[in-house]
């Protein structure tokens, strides 16, 4: 009995920690913030792509800014984040050179792109110039 009981604990305790490496075992990671705040992290294993800002908090001085990790970064590649509707329809193109993974934009001008294109969601995509397609990092519902 007691060795059922000890090898019971031992694949529980193998199973848990092969779950949590494959979690943290990421290849690629993002962070975004709003003025200087965490607003939410993401990884390749993400499934909630979804941030909602709200139009009454949404301050004229913040900006978005949206960091990525890479654990092989591209040295000499361009690295760029498109912005498109719930369409699809490409409305803003950031381009960043030389594994610079940092990119920023006004929550302002996010309200206005909304405005001006009739869409309240906003999708974010990472590409490198040597990739083949686009990757969706996250996101964003303005209400």
């Amino acid at each position: 009995m007691k060795n059922t009981i000890t090898i019971i604990l031992m694949l529980i305790s193998i199973s848990s920690f092969a779950k949590s490496e494959q979690e943290m075992d990421t290849i690629s990671n993002w962070q975004v913030y709003n003025g200087g705040k965490l607003l939410k992290v993401f990884n390749a294993l993400s499934t909630d792509y979804r941030i909602l800002l709200t139009k009454g908090k949404i301050r004229a001085i913040d900006t978005v800014e949206v960091k990525y990790f890479d654990d092989t970064p591209c040295i000499d590649c361009i690295a760029s984040l498109t912005i498109r509707t719930d369409k699809n329809k490409e409305i803003r193109r950031i381009n960043n050179s030389l594994s610079n993974y940092s990119f920023k934009i006004k929550t302002t001008d996010l309200q206005v792109l909304a405005f001006e294109n009739s869409s309240s969601i906003l999708r974010f995509y990472y590409i490198e110039d040597e990739a083949d397609e686009e990757v969706l990092l996250f996101e964003i519902e303005i209400r």
